[in-house]
């Protein structure tokens, strides 16, 4: 199991446990549908506070992918404390590239980005 434990600006702290066996990662597809804003957290937080829990996040997710150009990582959820365009920016601030929605409607959607391979980097 891997665990990180962060302090944030509220009196909880933010800890994300990951269960599974390390052997299995480099992943090259990872799916969250429905799922980060439940991760990081449905309180009433800051915006800056929920900034840094997502960025934890992806920054996390973005370890996880393979190297090579083939991982990605594709999430379905609702705006609820950071909306798409915010996450669409962090994930792009983290590292992913062809950070794109690929489908909306009303609160819903479905984006996506690629982690660049060692190949592509200059």
């Amino acid at each position: 199991m891997c665990e990180l434990q962060v302090k944030c600006d509220s009196q909880d702290d933010f800890n994300l446990k990951l269960n599974g066996s390390s052997s299995l990662h480099p992943y090259h597809l990872i799916l969250a549908s429905l799922a980060l804003h439940v991760i990081v957290g449905h309180g009433k937080r800051s915006l800056e506070e929920s900034k840094l829990r997502y960025r934890i996040l992806f920054e996390l997710l973005f370890r996880n992918l393979t190297d090579d150009g083939s991982g990605h990582l594709i999430v379905g959820d609702h705006n609820g404390s950071l909306g798409m365009f915010e996450q669409m920016k962090l994930m792009e601030e983290c590292g992913f590239v062809d950070v794109e929605c690929v489908w909306r409607e009303r609160d819903m959607f479905v984006i996506g980005g690629r982690r660049r391979g060692k190949e592509e980097i200059s």
